[in-house]
């Protein structure tokens, strides 16, 4: 899997997630960014990453959750993460009062959106780990006896 890249809306800017070191890793070294070893800084918790670039504002925002992590534990350190996020646009844009609505809306797709492509990693992870079940050699459904 790589960084998840989100559409923008109507913001001047990249916002991504991932639950990946070595995706993140990629991402600085893909854009040039200096490394300064931030994926996540504790066992547990989330990160937003703000990086003022060629390209404009970029902000990644990096989770560390356990396997057993709970939805209501995952949705609220993803809403404190996008808050960061939704704070680096606003004083990008030089906005100082966003309108309530502009951000409410705001807020609620990027959570969506990041809380979907969490259930969908782990998924694929879950898939990933069941290894398929072996094909019976030639005969062996017919040559057995009871």
């Amino acid at each position: 899997m790589s960084v998840t890249w989100f559409s923008p809306g109507p913001w001047p800017w990249k916002i991504g997630f991932t639950d990946d070191e070595k995706e993140f890793r990629r991402f600085l070294k893909d854009f040039n960014i200096e490394d300064d070893s931030s994926f996540v800084k504790f066992e547990y918790g989330g990160v937003c990453h703000s990086y003022t670039c060629k390209e404009g504002l970029m902000v990644i925002i990096t989770l560390r959750l356990p396997g057993n992590a709970r939805s209501a534990e995952t949705a609220g350190v993803v809403v404190h993460e996008v808050t960061h996020a939704m704070q680096e646009l606003w004083d990008y844009v030089g906005e100082t009062s966003p309108g309530q609505e502009a951000e409410a809306y705001t807020m609620q797709q990027y959570v969506t959106l990041i809380l979907a492509d969490i259930a969908e990693r782990k998924k694929k992870r879950r898939n990933k780990k069941k290894k398929p079940e072996k094909a019976p050699a030639q005969g062996e459904l017919f040559d057995k006896k009871d």
